[in-house]
């Protein structure tokens, strides 16, 4: 027989919560979907912006007969925000009111009572809650949350954490936490690239639709007084993982990226997929990564991934208890033990609840503000979260020391040439000869050239063809470099040199080797036929 918490149980809770020594006397109370989660020194605000992308077809614009359609077609993107309030004044949100809020994901036209059936329809179709009876789906939907609908943001501004992607009701309990300890939190509703899927699957498509997803809400909140975008932090449950540390690859104003049990080091068909797309590029990463997964998905997990982001601190702690579900590192989890379900695994659910919500807090705070005691606390876990030794086991690798960015030394190469030249030629004397070193050298070598700075733009020239002397390409650019230079005859040394190579390449892509190869021939033939003229 399954038991419903009663009336007297969520009082004490309440009770609890509000007479805890970690809570100032006239301190609004956490909500008991927070367990013994430590509230910051903020109230909690939430808001909802319904937006519509109109460079995005969500729905067809034309019918069967070829007719516009009178609908608006344009991209739906609810945008949940939590954020610190300057008091805990209004009604406070019931976790219904979030759940209401995933009936009206795709279409904002419906009416408050559709988008609750509907949305009640979604949430109790998740698995931790599925079996959920009446009295109980009633007594979680009645649980207060800490939020407070449109409250008066605080003073200031706070680093803002994207959470990739879903709806607030699944993570609601996480995102109030942090919110309470100074961060504006956003998140956009998980959405197939278009209407006509039910569901999301691991395709190019579906990984494009959420990098432009991710790029639309960061925008709509840097709109926001109170929000910090350029200080972000990135987290991500389950396949969010994924679009996170491709945030990562491609925001260079992401600071920290957080994985809860998340599908980022799985060795299957979407991970090829994601790896296909342009942006893609571990060592892009450059920020410390917090992967946090329990230990049944551990066989699926592969280190090529982990071990190909060389230039980022990575931390990984597993989680052990076979007792857990997915939805546990998701806060929902937690929830549905308080009207009684799973009640054979409580005591796991909640350790690992709070480990994993404490260990995200405190990595924003180490890496986002800076803080010296999150750092300590970081660098302790999992003994600083407070499980069982047994109960969670960690490992480390650090970034390697000096990597550089190619956009930023391409830049500093261009803008600080004196200081950025000798830098370069430490790094490739330290073994950092890669492909995106020599990529930046040879951009800039001829952004160099174009803006009249000949001798800057020929020193990367030739520093290029003898540290990637085996390169066709570095070659025929150090050719352009002595043609624009007005030496021909070693323009045409350096441009059979690329021939050369060319012909004995066998790792370049034909279409790359046909046009560094017209390249040269067509430099030849200039230059020959210039030589000829009377």
């Amino acid at each position: 027989m399954r038991h419903s918490l009663a009336p007297l149980a969520f009082a004490l809770v309440v009770v609890a919560a509000i007479h805890s020594p970690a809570f100032a006397a006239d301190a609004a109370p956490t909500s008991p979907l927070w367990g013994a989660l430590e509230r910051g020194p903020y109230a909690v605000g939430f808001q909802v912006l319904e937006r519509r992308d109109p460079a995005r077809p969500f729905h067809h614009p034309l019918d069967l007969d070829g007719k516009r359609r009178s609908v608006d077609v344009a991209r739906p993107l609810q945008i949940g925000v939590w954020y610190p309030a300057a008091s805990a004044g209004g009604a406070t949100m019931r976790l219904a009111d979030y759940v209401t809020l995933m009936g009206g994901e795709q279409d904002f036209s419906l009416s408050a009572e559709e988008r609750a059936r509907r949305g009640e329809t979604a949430y109790f179709a998740f698995d931790v809650v599925r079996t959920a009876s009446p009295e109980q789906r009633r007594a979680l939907l009645a649980l207060p949350t800490a939020a407070h609908r449109d409250a008066a943001p605080a003073t200031g501004r706070f680093p803002v954490v994207l959470w990739s992607l879903g709806s607030p009701a699944v993570y609601q309990a996480s995102a109030e936490h942090l919110a309470s300890h100074g961060y504006v939190v956003a998140i956009l509703p998980r959405l197939p690239p278009m209407a006509s899927l039910v569901d999301t699957s691991p395709t190019r498509p579906d990984y494009d639709a959420k990098s432009r997803d991710m790029d639309y809400l960061l925008a709509e909140v840097a709109r926001l007084p109170f929000a910090d975008a350029h200080n972000v932090g990135v987290t991500g449950f389950s396949a969010g993982g994924r679009w996170a540390i491709g945030e990562a690859m491609r925001n260079q104003q992401v600071r920290a990226v957080v994985s809860q049990d998340s599908i980022l080091l799985f060795g299957d068909d979407g991970a090829t997929q994601h790896a296909g797309m342009p942006y893609y590029d571990p060592e892009r990463v450059r920020v410390p990564v917090l992967h946090m997964v329990r230990r049944e998905w551990v066989p699926r997990e592969t280190a090529d991934l982990w071990t190909a982001m060389r230039n980022a601190d990575r931390t990984r702690i597993t989680f052990e208890a076979p007792a857990l579900n997915h939805l546990d590192f998701a806060s929902m989890g937690y929830a549905s033990t308080l009207v009684g379900l799973r009640p054979e695994a409580k005591e796991a659910i909640t350790q690992a609840f709070l480990a994993w919500e404490r260990a995200t807090l405190w990595f924003f705070d180490a890496n986002l503000k800076g803080d010296a005691d999150a750092k300590s606390r970081v660098a302790a876990m999992p003994a600083s979260l407070g499980l069982a030794p047994a109960a969670a086991t960690a490992e480390r690798l650090a970034a390697t020391p000096g990597g550089l960015d190619e956009q930023q030394l391409a830049e500093a190469l261009v803008e600080d040439f004196a200081r950025a030249l000798p830098r370069v030629r430490t790094h490739l004397a330290n073994g950092g000869a890669t492909p995106a070193v020599e990529r930046s050298l040879n951009l800039s070598g001829y952004q160099l050239l174009n803006i009249g700075r000949a001798a800057d733009a020929m020193a990367l020239f030739t520093l290029n063809s003898e540290t990637f002397a085996s390169s066709a390409n570095v070659w025929d650019s150090l050719a352009d470099g002595y043609e624009a230079t007005g030496e021909p005859a070693k323009a045409v040394e350096a441009s059979r040199k690329a021939l050369d190579l060319l012909a004995r390449d066998t790792a370049t892509p034909q279409q790359r080797k046909d046009t560094i190869r017209q390249s040269a021939e067509g430099r030849l033939a200039r230059l020959q036929a210039r030589d000829s003229t009377p």
